[in-house]
C-alpha cells in the first residue's frame, strides 16, 4: 500500500469517526458569521507569510466577526497584529498529548462559524483537515484535492494554470461568494521595534552615502541555492559600484557564509533569531537570496528582493512587482543572472528615501 493510499485511508476513518457530512454547497450568510479560524500550521515562514493576503481579505470582508489564526507557535510573530494567533504544537501530540487535547477541547468549544483550511492548494494535509473537521464549524473550506471533501463543506478549484501562491490562497473566498485581487503580502514584524543590537550592528556597517545589500546565500533545501560563486559575483560587482554588501545567514549556514564572506571581503551579519532577522533586513536597502524564507519575509517587509531561482515554479513562489524581481538562473545562466541583478540592484536602492 502506498503512502498516499493510507493516507486516504485514514482519511475516511477519521471522517468517519467524526460523524462529517460530505461538501454540500451552502451559501455563507456574512451576518451570521462572528467567529472565523483561519488553520495554517506548516512551520515554514513563507507558507504563513503567503496566507496574509487571506487573512487581510477575511478582516475587510468580515468586520465584525472574531478572526483567529492557528499557526506554528514559532512563526506566530509573523502575524502579530493582523489577527489573534493561536499558537500550535503539532509535537505536543507526542510529548504533552494531555496539553494537545486540550487545546482541540478549546477549538471545539470556541464554535467557529467558518473555518478555512489554507495548507497548500496541491498536496492534502491530513493534520490540517482533521482540525477543520474538528471544528465542526458550519461552513467548512479547503481546497480541492485528496480527500478534502471529507472535511470540508464547501471547497476551492485548484488554479487552471500556473499562479502565485498568494493568489491561490485567496481561491478560497470564492466559494463564499467572494473575489480578491490583492496579493501583497504582509507582517506585524514591520512596526516591530528594532533591538539595539541589530540598530547598533548596522550603524557601524553604513558608512555615509552607502547603500547596505545583504546578501543571503543559504536556503533549507539544498538545490535550492544558487552557487556561492554568483553571489560573490554580485558582491565584487556592487562594490564596484559603490554599495556595500554584507552576509546575512541562518542556523547552519556559517561555513556558507564565511565563504562568502572572504570570497567578496565583505562583513557577516550576527546571528539572529526570526525578530531580529526581520528588523536587520529591514536596516537594509536591498537584498540578494534564493527561494527561501527570508525571500518571502523581506518582500512581506518591503525591503526591495532580487530572488535566483534554480526552479521552474518561479511563477508560483516567485515576486514579480517593483521593487521586487526573480531571476530565472538556470535559463539565464550565471554570468546574465549577474548583470541583471546588479542593473536592478542600481535602479531600486537609488529610489527616493531609500528603506524605511
Amino acid at each position: 500500500m502506498s503512502q498516499r493510499e493510507r493516507k486516504s485511508g485514514l482519511a475516511r476513518l477519521f471522517a468517519g469517526v467524526l460523524g462529517l457530512p460530505g461538501a454540500v454547497p451552502s451559501p455563507v450568510r456574512k451576518e451570521q458569521v462572528s467567529r472565523i479560524l483561519l488553520i495554517r500550521i506548516d512551520e515554514r515562514v513563507g507558507n504563513v507569510l503567503l496566507t496574509t493576503p487571506l487573512i487581510r481579505a477575511l478582516a475587510r470582508h468580515f468586520p465584525s466577526a472574531e478572526l483567529e489564526v492557528l499557526v506554528s507557535a514559532p512563526k506566530m510573530p509573523l502575524i502579530g497584529d493582523l489577527a489573534r494567533a493561536i499558537p500550535f504544537r503539532k509535537k505536543d501530540f507526542f510529548l504533552h498529548p494531555l496539553r494537545f487535547l486540550k487545546q482541540l477541547r478549546a477549538l471545539r468549544k470556541r464554535r467557529y462559524d467558518l473555518a478555512i483550511d489554507a495548507s497548500h492548494w496541491d498536496v492534502f494535509s491530513l493534520t490540517s483537515a482533521l482540525l477543520l473537521g474538528l471544528t465542526r464549524a458550519r461552513w467548512r473550506v479547503a481546497h480541492g484535492r485528496g480527500e478534502a471533501g471529507l472535511f470540508a463543506t464547501q471547497l476551492a478549484a485548484p488554479p487552471s494554470k500556473r499562479e502565485h501562491d498568494a493568489r491561490t490562497k485567496l481561491r478560497l473566498l470564492e466559494p463564499l461568494g467572494i473575489s480578491e485581487e490583492d496579493t501583497r503580502t504582509d507582517t506585524s514584524l514591520r512596526s516591530t521595534p528594532r533591538p539595539p543590537s541589530v540598530l547598533s550592528w548596522l550603524e557601524t556597517q553604513r558608512l555615509p552615502a552607502e547603500r547596505l545589500v545583504g546578501l543571503l546565500p543559504g536556503a533549507r533545501k539544498l538545490d535550492r541555492r544558487a552557487p556561492v560563486g554568483v553571489f560573490a559575483a554580485i558582491g565584487l560587482g556592487l562594490r564596484a559600484r559603490g554599495m556595500r554588501p554584507v552576509v546575512v545567514y541562518g542556523p547552519g549556514e556559517e561555513s556558507l557564509a564565511a565563504t562568502l564572506g572572504w570570497a567578496m571581503g565583505a562583513p557577516l551579519a550576527p546571528p539572529t533569531n526570526l525578530e531580529e532577522l526581520a528588523a536587520l533586513l529591514s536596516g537594509l536597502d536591498a537584498v540578494v537570496t534564493n527561494d527561501t524564507g527570508p525571500m518571502h519575509l523581506a518582500v512581506a517587509l518591503g525591503v526591495p528582493t532580487v530572488s535566483l531561482f534554480l526552479h521552474d515554479d518561479l511563477s508560483r513562489w516567485g515576486y514579480q512587482t517593483a521593487p521586487h524581481a526573480a531571476l530565472p538562473l538556470i535559463q539565464l545562466g550565471e554570468e546574465e543572472t549577474v548583470q541583471r541583478a546588479l542593473s536592478i540592484l542600481e535602479q531600486v536602492t537609488l529610489r527616493p528615501g531609500g528603506v524605511d
